[in-house]
């Protein structure tokens, strides 16, 4: 992973005797802020002035402020990719968007119902996961950390009778995950449709939705809710403190809307679509929300006109609701067998999930739109996608840092008993 320049480090003019307490604190915050975390987590053995800086909740706001804002001045970015599958023989790998050289390997630290995992969303190096498998999908969420190697199984749902009875039942859950900044805590939304007599997931029977909040650590009902489609538990996106996912639909055919939920005051939306949407669209098109570049975006992959190669076109999202508008920012014909995106990078770039061959195994390939320039990221898939992964110093008890939270080469007690 890249480290800060020397030539980004503040200049300062000190005596030859000076030492790190003669400092102002603000500045050794500030030159701290420029480190790795991996560095960062050794510092804290150094005193107990250095742990209680470093595992404060606002420096480490800080730190992810400045890695995110040194992430849009670096030209490299990275993306963790997990095989589906879980096992330790296939653990995750962390690729250089710039050279999609592998730099370096990590295994998912727990096991799903299912032995499958999809990394449901990311926010600031901080991951949500549940099962892959749709009879397990949503039941049991993680969050977690693979930079300090932590996770947490999020607790019981307020409607455990919903999410584990699912035939009986007739429900299907679709999952939310997004950073809420006016409280500093970070947010799963899990809204549970339930079929009524006539198998309508919008019917007589209201969907129920509640709301984690990682640092209360507990699950809450959103009382009244009104949810005005059902979404798509596979096609969503976290933008701007709000989530977003595609509407689903009961026949294969062009969409029409989109489903939104603001964190701040958790009410339900719906966004429309581009009218054009329509006129450029066939029966077996497919359809992504994704982010692109800090906004709201539909990507539209169609195979089924005769375009001389795949018609990929991606519509861009521009104000909030209710004064939504749309805009074209590309329309291009790809060769055929490319495949469709599943996310875009931090640099633009689209992560492309493509079928090599029957009995389908897949690969994720980097498409460069402007430049029409591929490169192969994996192979023998399928894989499941974070692609603005980031190294991150958040921890996950509710939001509090504790020694136990930062893999230490050593008891940080006996560490800390001797700092000054």
């Amino acid at each position: 992973m890249d480290t800060p320049s020397w030539k980004d480090l503040p200049v300062v003019l000190v005596a030859g005797t000076a030492s790190w307490k003669d400092l102002p604190s603000c500045l050794v915050t500030d030159i701290l802020s420029r480190l790795p975390v991996k560095t960062l987590v050794q510092s804290t053995c150094v005193n107990k002035s250095w742990y209680a800086l470093i595992t404060d909740p606002s420096f480490i706001s800080t730190h992810i402020a400045r890695s995110i804002s040194d992430a849009h001045k670096n030209s490299n970015h990275y993306l963790l990719i997990s095989p589906i599958s879980l096992s330790p023989q296939n653990p995750c790998s962390i690729i250089s968007e710039k050279t999609c050289a592998e730099a370096s390997k990590i295994e998912i630290p727990f096991r799903t119902r299912s032995q499958t995992v999809l990394i449901a969303g990311s926010c600031n190096g901080l991951l949500c996961l549940t099962d892959e498998c749709p009879f397990h999908f949503g039941t049991d969420v993680y969050l977690w950390n693979p930079t300090l190697k932590k996770h947490k199984l999020l607790g019981p749902s307020c409607f455990p009778n919903q999410l584990h009875d699912r035939i009986r039942m007739g429900t299907a859950p679709v999952l939310g995950f997004g950073f809420h900044e006016p409280s500093n805590d970070y947010r799963v939304v899990r809204v549970v449709y339930c079929w009524d007599e006539d198998y309508n997931y919008l019917g007589r029977v209201a969907p129920k939705v509640e709301v984690y909040s990682l640092r209360k650590d507990s699950w809450r009902v959103v009382k009244n809710a009104v949810v005005p489609k059902v979404g798509n538990h596979r096609l969503w996106v976290c933008v701007k403190g709000s989530i977003y996912w595609m509407k689903t639909e009961k026949k294969r055919g062009p969409y029409e809307s989109i489903v939104s939920f603001d964190l701040s005051n958790e009410v339900f939306n719906e966004v429309k679509l581009p009218k054009h949407f329509r006129d450029e669209v066939g029966q077996e098109a497919i359809f992504t929300v994704l982010e692109y570049k800090g906004l709201l975006s539909v990507c539209v992959f169609d195979i089924s006109k005769d375009y001389g190669g795949q018609h990929l076109s991606l519509w861009v999202m521009k104000g909030g609701v209710p004064a939504v508008s749309w805009t074209r920012q590309y329309k291009i014909i790809l060769k055929e067998g490319v495949g469709w995106p599943v996310k875009f990078s931090c640099s633009g770039k689209a992560v492309m999930e493509t079928v090599d061959r029957v009995p389908k195994p897949t690969s994720l390939i980097s498409c460069d739109l402007d430049t029409r320039k591929f490169m192969n990221l994996a192979s023998d898939g399928p894989y499941t996608v974070d692609a603005a992964f980031m190294e991150s110093l958040l921890v996950l008890s509710k939001m509090r840092a504790v020694a136990s939270d930062f893999s230490l080469p050593f008891k940080t007690a006996t560490i800390l008993s001797h700092g000054r």
